[in-house]
C-alpha cells in the first residue's frame, strides 16, 4: 500500500491512468517475473549487482516495483541490495562507489535515492535526507557564482563541480521528485527548513537543451528537430549541424527528448505549456520502439525506459502520431519489450554504447519500463 500511495503521488496526485488489457498485463507480469529471476541469479554475495551502487539501485528498484508485490525471495534480494547501497553512503551524502568503477557521484546517488525512496523505510530517512541535500547543492546557481546567462545555470552534472547535462539532471530531478513524497521527510524539511529544489532554475537549464527557438537562442533550425531535446547546452551525444554562418547546433534525439519531457512534467509544467507541447509534437513525429530516434540502436533501452516513465507521468492512455494514428502506448511498448526478451529471461543490446551490452543493466531498464507501462 505504501508503494501504491507513493507512486500515485509521483504522478502529481492526478487520476490513475488506465492499466493494460488483462491478457497483455498477464504476459507482462510473466516477463517481469522471468527478468527478475534472471537478475536475482546475478546478485553478488555482498548484495550488489556488478558491485556498482548505481546498477544495484536500478535492480533493487525493479524488485521493489514488482507488480505482484514482494515475495519472500524478492524481499531477500531487496534487503541485500539496500544493505549494499547503504554501505556506500559517504559523509557528504553521496551514495557511490568511487573511482575507478563508479567515478560519477550524482548518477549513483540519484538512482540509489530512488531505491531508498521506493522502499520508504523509516531507518533510511537520514540517508535519504543527506542524499537529497547533496543533489540539491549540486544544482548550478548563484550560490557558487553561476549567473543566469551561464549555460550551466539550473543544471546538475556528474558531480557537484562537474558541468551539467540533461541525463544527470533528469535522474536527479526524478529522485528529488520521488523522495519529496515521503511524509517523514516533509515534516523534517518543514521543521529544519532544509533546502528544496529550485524548479524554475531547472526549467532554465531544460530550456537550453530543447530545440525550441522561443526559449533557446541556440536551438537547431533543421526540419524535424523542433521541440526535441539534446544532451547539454554546449555538447551533445548525438548529431550536430553547422549552418552557413558557422554556428553549431545540436540535433534532437529520442532518449534525451523523453528525459526532457519527463523533467518538464516533474517541474509541474502544464500539459498546455508551449515547451511541453513542443516536446510532445516531436514525440508524435518520431513515434517508434524499434530504435532510439536519432541514434539508432545506441542507448535503445535507456530510451525505452525513459519513454515508459515519461508517458506514465504524462498520464494519457494514447498518443496520436503525426499521421493521425492513435497508439495505446502501454500495450505497444509492452509488446515491443516482450518481443525483445532473450531466451524468455533477459534483455541485452548488441550496441554496447553506454554499457548496453551488459544484460544486467539492460534487463533492469526493461523491467522498469514494463512496470511503468503496466499501470495500476
Amino acid at each position: 500500500m505504501k508503494k501504491f500511495a507513493l507512486m500515485v503521488a509521483l504522478l502529481g496526485g492526478a487520476a490513475v491512468a488506465a492499466a493494460l488489457d488483462i491478457s497483455v498485463q498477464q504476459e507482462s507480469d510473466r516477463a517481469v517475473a522471468r527478468g527478475l529471476e534472471y537478475l536475482g541469479q546475478q546478485q553478488q554475495p555482498d548484495g550488489s549487482w556488478r558491485k556498482h551502487p548505481g546498477i544495484t539501485g536500478l535492480v533493487t528498484l525493479a524488485f521493489l516495483q514488482a507488480p505482484r508485490g514482494l515475495t519472500p525471495d524478492y524481499e531477500k534480494r531487496v534487503n541485500a541490495g539496500l544493505k549494499f547501497i547503504l554501505s556506500n553512503v559517504k559523509p557528504d551524502g553521496t551514495i557511490y562507489g568511487g573511482p575507478p568503477m563508479d567515478p560519477y557521484p550524482n548518477y549513483s546517488t540519484s538512482i540509489c535515492l530512488m531505491a531508498l525512496a521506493a522502499a520508504n523505510r523509516p531507518e533510511h530517512t537520514e540517508a535519504i535526507r543527506n542524499a537529497r541535500a547533496y543533489l540539491l547543492h549540486s544544482q548550478f546557481d548563484e550560490t557558487e557564482g553561476t549567473s543566469k546567462d551561464d549555460p550551466r545555470y539550473g543544471g546538475i552534472g556528474y558531480g557537484r563541480t562537474q558541468r551539467p547535462d540533461l541525463s544527470n539532471t533528469a535522474f536527479a530531478l526524478e529522485a528529488l521528485h520521488m523522495s519529496e513524497q515521503i511524509k517523514a521527510l516533509k515534516a523534517s524539511d518543514t521543521e529544519k527548513k532544509e533546502p528544496q529544489l529550485h524548479w524554475e532554475k531547472a526549467l532554465a537549464f531544460l530550456a537550453r537543451c530543447q530545440n525550441l527557438p522561443s526559449v533557446n537562442t541556440n536551438a537547431s533550425t533543421v526540419a524535424g528537430d523542433a521541440g526535441g531535446f539534446y544532451y547539454a547546452p554546449t555538447e551533445t551525444r548525438g548529431l550536430s549541424v553547422t549552418n552557413a554562418t558557422g554556428r553549431i547546433s545540436f540535433r534532437s534525439y529520442g532518449s534525451m527528448t523523453y528525459a526532457g519531457f519527463k523533467s518538464l512534467l516533474y517541474a509541474k509544467l502544464g500539459k498546455d505549456d508551449k515547451r511541453t507541447q513542443a516536446a510532445l509534437d516531436w514525440i508524435r513525429k518520431n513515434w517508434t520502439f524499434k530504435e532510439n530516434p536519432g541514434l539508432g540502436e545506441q542507448g535503445h533501452f535507456y530510451y525505452l525506459h525513459a519513454m515508459a516513465k515519461a508517458l506514465d507521468a504524462f498520464g494519457e492512455p494514447t498518443i496520436t502520431d503525426d499521421k493521425g494514428v492513435a497508439h495505446d502506448w502501454r500495450k505497444e511498448l509492452t509488446e515491443a519489450l516482450l518481443a525483445m526478451q532473450r531466451d524468455g529471461s533477459f534483455w541485452v543490446n548488441k550496441s554496447g554504447r553506454w554499457e548496453e551490452s551488459d544484460p544486467v543493466l539492460v534487463t533492469a531498464y526493461a523491467v522498469l519500463a514494463l512496470e511503468a507501462a503496466r499501470g495500476k
